[in-house]
C-alpha cells in the first residue's frame, strides 16, 4: 500500500506502527537506527494498519448478481 508523504511522516513521528521495532530497539541498536530520534510515541502504537474503503457503494444484498 502506498501512502502520501504527509501520512508517512505522521506515522513515523508518532510511532504509530513501531511497537515491535521499538521493543527490539531496546536491545539491538540496528533496530534503533530505524526509528526517528524526534518521534513522540502514541500510547496507541501497534503493529498493524487497517485500511478501509470508505467510498459509497450499495450494500451487497442490493447489488446485481454479477456486479
Amino acid at each position: 500500500m502506498r501512502v502520501g508523504g504527509t501520512m508517512n511522516r505522521f506515522l513515523d513521528v508518532n510511532g504509530v506502527l513501531d511497537a515491535d521495532v521499538a521493543r527490539l530497539a531496546e536491545t539491538d541498536r540496528r533496530f534503533a537506527s530505524l526509528l526517528l530520534a524526534e518521534r513522540e510515541v502514541t500510547s496507541l502504537a501497534g503493529r498493524l494498519l487497517i485500511v478501509v474503503d470508505s467510498s459509497e457503494q450499495p450494500p451487497a444484498s442490493t447489488r446485481p448478481p454479477n456486479g
